[in-house]
């Protein structure tokens, strides 16, 4: 379990991660991570959005910091791909900023763990991550986003989908679709 320290100096909150996990160093996106933020509430889904280039400090002086999601499945002939997508919009434009998409494999119950976890709470805190163990910032956001029924509507669809290679399922996936063509979705 990962926890985020946080250091109370005259009202500001400063976090930073206790231990960077493995499956984060050098990686860029945005993945879900069961930590601590506060002991009184305990263990909680993060949504991290780490990236290891200047682009960070761009993205931690939006404001406000809006971020969507849209969720969808894509049948490959390798097999079904789940794909959280999402955007933090500009403000200047009400267009996407910045995107990223989180692929799920529907029979990966340890990451269907985590999303459905982050579905279930009652807000969602979003942490801006890179450069070594440092946090760039950490939002809240009270939770409207739909992941819950969308999961299950996802699953429902993938589970009369032939599961055959999830590695080369997202491999297709990636091939045939960018995140500007996941986002013009309906």
């Amino acid at each position: 379990m990962i926890e985020l320290l946080q250091n109370k100096l005259r009202g500001r909150k400063n976090w930073e991660l206790t231990e960077l996990p493995q499956f984060l160093e050098g990686r860029s996106g945005i993945m879900p991570l069961a930590a601590t933020l506060d002991a009184r509430i305990g263990e909680e889904i993060l949504l991290v959005i780490a990236d290891h280039t200047p682009f960070l400090f761009d993205l931690a002086k939006l404001d406000p910091f809006d971020i969507h999601l849209k969720a969808g499945a894509v049948n490959t002939e390798s097999g079904p791909v789940i794909f959280l997508l999402f955007w933090v919009e500009d403000p200047q434009t009400n267009g996407p900023f910045c995107m990223w998409d989180l692929t799920v494999n529907p029979s990966d119950t340890e990451v269907l763990k985590l999303c459905h976890g982050l579905a279930h709470q009652t807000h969602w805190h979003v942490v801006l991550a890179g450069l070594g163990d440092s946090v760039m910032n950490l939002f809240e956001y009270e939770n409207e986003f739909g992941l819950g029924d969308a999961l299950n509507e996802l699953l429902e669809a993938c589970s009369s989908m032939s599961h055959r290679n999830f590695d080369a399922a997202k491999a297709e996936y990636e091939t045939a679709y960018s995140l500007q063509d996941l986002f013009e979705l309906s």
